[in-house]
C-alpha cells in the first residue's frame, strides 16, 4: 500500500518535519479535507494541476484502513480549484460528488458553479452589479444539461462602514433572512465574524487573534452559550504545523500537518481525543510536467 510509510508518523504522533512551503490559505482558519483552501500562487508556481487526498483510518484495536473517503482536485493556468470530485463508499455503496467553479477571469470571483451527484444537476449562475450580487439557481438532469429549471433566486447585498463589512442574503421574494459582518483591523486583520439569521435570530460569533509575524493563532466561536477554540502553530519556515480544537476548556482533537521534501503538504493526521481513533488525510500530486510524460 502506498500509505504504509505512514505507519511509523501515525503511531509516533508528533514527528517533527521541515516545512518548506505555504500551500493553505488559512482564512478564517477552517481546514476540511473536503474544503482545502488552497493558496492559488503556490499551485500555480509549482505547476500542480492536480490533488488527490485519500483517507484512511485507525480505530482502537483495529488495523489501519481505507475509510472509502477521498476528493480529488483539479487546478486551472492560473491556480484556482476549476473542479472537485469526492468520493464516498458506505455499506457497499459508491457515491460520487463533481462540483465545478467556474472563475471570472479579472477577478477570480465566482461566475457559476455546478455540482452533478446522484440527484441530478444543481447549477448556480452569480451575476455581481456594484454592491449586488444576484444568484440565478437551476435545477436538472443531468441527461439533459443544458435544460435546466430556474427553481429559485437569491440576493446578496453588501454594505461598508469604516472597518466593517456587511453582506445581508435577501431570498426570491426580497426579504432578508441571513446577515454576515466582517470586522477588521486598522491593519486589515480580520478580527472578528458574526453570522445572524434574523427570522430564527439563531446566531454565531467567531473571533480572531493572530502571533507576532500576523499569522492566525486562535479562533474562538460562539454558539448557544457554548464557546469552541481552534489554536495554531507554525513551524520555523511559518508554515502551519499543529492545531488544536477545544470545546468549553476540554481538547476535542488535534491535528499535525506533514510535508514533503518539496515543501508539498503530505499528510494531515487528526487524533480524537476520547476515542484515540486516528484518521488520515494523504496527498498526492500531479504536476505539468508529469502530465506531458508519455
Amino acid at each position: 500500500m502506498r500509505w504504509i510509510s505512514l505507519l511509523s508518523s501515525v503511531f509516533f504522533f508528533g514527528i517533527s518535519t521541515l516545512c518548506l512551503g505555504q500551500q493553505i490559505d488559512l482564512g478564517e482558519g477552517d481546514i476540511d479535507f473536503q474544503r482545502i483552501p488552497f493558496k492559488a500562487e503556490f499551485m500555480r508556481k509549482n505547476g500542480i494541476v492536480e490533488i488527490e487526498v485519500e483517507t484512511l483510518e485507525k480505530k482502537s484495536n483495529r488495523p489501519i484502513r481505507s475509510s472509502g473517503h477521498s476528493v480529488n482536485y483539479h487546478f486551472n493556468e492560473r491556480g484556482h480549484c476549476a473542479h472537485r470530485t469526492t468520493f464516498r463508499s458506505l455499506r457497499g455503496r459508491q457515491d460520487s460528488v463533481l462540483e465545478s467553479f467556474g472563475l471570472d477571469p479579472q477577478t477570480s470571483g465566482f461566475e457559476t458553479y455546478l455540482r452533478k451527484d446522484q440527484r441530478g444537476l444543481y447549477r448556480e449562475e452569480y451575476e455581481v452589479r456594484d454592491e449586488i450580487t444576484t444568484i440565478h439557481k437551476y435545477r436538472g438532469s443531468e441527461d439533459a444539461p443544458k435544460d435546466l429549471s430556474h427553481v429559485d433566486i437569491e440576493y446578496i447585498v453588501k454594505s461598508k462602514k469604516e472597518n466593517t463589512d456587511t453582506y445581508t442574503t435577501l431570498n426570491s421574494d426580497s426579504l432578508p433572512y441571513k446577515r454576515v459582518h466582517f470586522v477588521y483591523s486598522d491593519l486589515g486583520y480580520l478580527i472578528s465574524k458574526k453570522e445572524e439569521f434574523l427570522v430564527s435570530r439563531d446566531q454565531t460569533e467567531t473571533n480572531f487573534s493572530y502571533n507576532s509575524k500576523g499569522k492566525l493563532a486562535f479562533r474562538t466561536t460562539e454558539k448557544e452559550g457554548t464557546e469552541t477554540m481552534w489554536s495554531y502553530e507554525y513551524d520555523e519556515t511559518g508554515s502551519l504545523w499543529k492545531l488544536f480544537k477545544r470545546e468549553a476548556g476540554k481538547l476535542v482533537w488535534r491535528k499535525e500537518i506533514l510535508y514533503n521534501k518539496k515543501g508539498y503538504i503530505d499528510a494531515i493526521i487528526t487524533k480524537q481525543e476520547s476515542t484515540e481513533d486516528i484518521r488520515i488525510e494523504r496527498f498526492y500530486y500531479t504536476e505539468q510536467d508529469d502530465e506531458q510524460q508519455p
